[in-house]
């Protein structure tokens, strides 16, 4: 790290970087399963601090979130599922100490703070009252079929957004759990989307302060959907078989019946499983790809070894385990 002494004017307070998926297993990486290639978190975690028991506090998306950015556990903030919840503007959340602290503060990706419906731009002013002085949010993968950003622009503008929202309802009113890829192709994907807009800002970044940037990849949650060359990269047969079924209703994991009532009823087929870790590993290398991306952007700028890093996700995705998907 730099000096924090230096006498130039500058303040040499270290960067922050904040790395988040949406959706990922715990074992889902090089470092911690080893059936997932991630050589630039499996570095992340070499060169810092593992945690082994992290436990997220709800394994659903909006309490989670909610969870993380205030330090307050879902019966404090009354939020317990992905209702049409709206994060109020005047709730306490740490990134606002560290604006205040002096950082400037930026987001690119998924937060699903308020509700995934018009425009998010329209909503701007809350991240802007959550603590972030610069945002490119985006919605996750189901939303981004109806709900506007700059990011759907692009795809719009592309001639993508269309077919985009063409493959999303015939996945879901068809088959859930079919693996195809994406009619976005690599260059347009949500979680490469969200590393170009990381890797260009931090890349053209010339305040006199110190950062803070949230990216936040709107991956690997479902559907399965990674698109090539990606795709078909992992060795269905070489993926880890899924936890076996419980024999009797009563011993299924907590949160089983739970998830029967949420959810319509899936029967996965022998070998689907497999397919569906397949897809999935593929799309979280992607996201590492744009980590490594990110890492050579502060490396150009000789700014890695006066950044710290944090990489989480919110909670993780059964894919097969107890015969059940999703969360």
């Amino acid at each position: 790290m730099g000096s924090f002494s230096q006498n130039d004017g500058q303040d040499h307070r270290p960067n922050l970087l904040l790395l988040m998926t949406d959706q990922q297993r715990a074992d889902a990486m090089g470092c911690s399963g080893g059936w997932v290639q991630t050589p630039h978190l499996d570095r992340i975690a070499a060169e810092g601090i593992h945690y082994t028991n992290c436990v997220t506090t709800t394994p659903v998306c909006v309490p989670a979130r909610l969870s993380l950015a205030t330090g307050l556990y879902c019966h404090n903030t009354g939020v317990w599922n992905n209702c049409n919840h709206t994060m109020a503007a005047e709730t306490p959340t740490w990134m606002q100490a560290i604006r205040n602290a002096g950082y400037r503060t930026s987001l690119f990706g998924k937060t699903h703070w308020h509700p995934h419906t018009g425009d998010l731009r329209d909503r701007a002013h809350l991240l802007h009252a959550y603590g972030f002085d610069d945002i490119d949010e985006v919605t996750g993968p189901r939303a981004s079929a109806w709900c506007r950003s700059r990011m759907t622009d692009v795809w719009e503008a592309a001639g993508k957004w269309q077919a985009y929202q063409d493959d999303y309802a015939h996945r879901f009113a068809n088959y859930p759990q079919v693996v195809r890829p994406s009619p976005l192709g690599a260059e347009l994907y949500y979680d490469t989307y969200v590393g170009d807009r990381a890797a260009e800002y931090l890349a053209h970044y010339n305040h006199n302060k110190p950062w803070f940037c949230w990216v936040s990849f709107p991956g690997p949650h479902e559907p399965w959907d990674t698109p090539e060359p990606y795709a078909g990269m992992y060795d269905v047969d070489a993926m880890p078989p899924p936890a076996a079924v419980p024999r009797s209703q009563t011993h299924r994991p907590r949160g089983a019946l739970d998830h029967m009532i949420a959810y319509p009823p899936v029967v996965l087929k022998a070998d689907e499983p497999g397919r569906l870790r397949a897809d999935y590993a593929a799309n979280i290398t992607l996201i590492d790809d744009q980590i490594g991306r990110i890492l050579d952007t502060l490396v150009s700028r000789g700014e890695l070894d006066n950044t710290a890093i944090i990489f989480t996700s919110d909670h993780g995705e059964m894919n097969g385990d107890c015969g059940l998907i999703y969360k």
